[in-house]
């Protein structure tokens, strides 16, 4: 999550805030839906055995997947209001 604007203009400056909101919402849903698949894995391995726990490797998949997304919204950021 970007601390300060690489640029000092006022539209890089005031669309920070912004984009540390959107970063802020893209990590709890990460954070809520590694922690349903974690409960979803754990309540089905009681009922199913060790393979109820096979839906935990796909974790890494979904952390990847939402770090793109805030990388392209990073990236949108700097492209659209920090260029010189």
């Amino acid at each position: 999550m970007p601390e300060e604007a690489k640029i000092s203009t006022t539209n890089c400056q005031g669309s920070l805030y912004s984009v540390r909101r959107d970063i802020k919402e893209i990590q709890e849903d990460n954070r809520n839906l590694i922690l349903s698949i974690t409960a979803g894995s754990i309540s089905s391995a009681l009922l199913y055995g060790p393979g109820g726990l096979m839906p935990i490797f796909s974790i890494p998949y979904f952390y990847l997947k939402k770090k793109q997304k805030a990388e392209r919204v990073i990236q949108t950021w700097e492209e659209d209001y920090c260029k010189e």
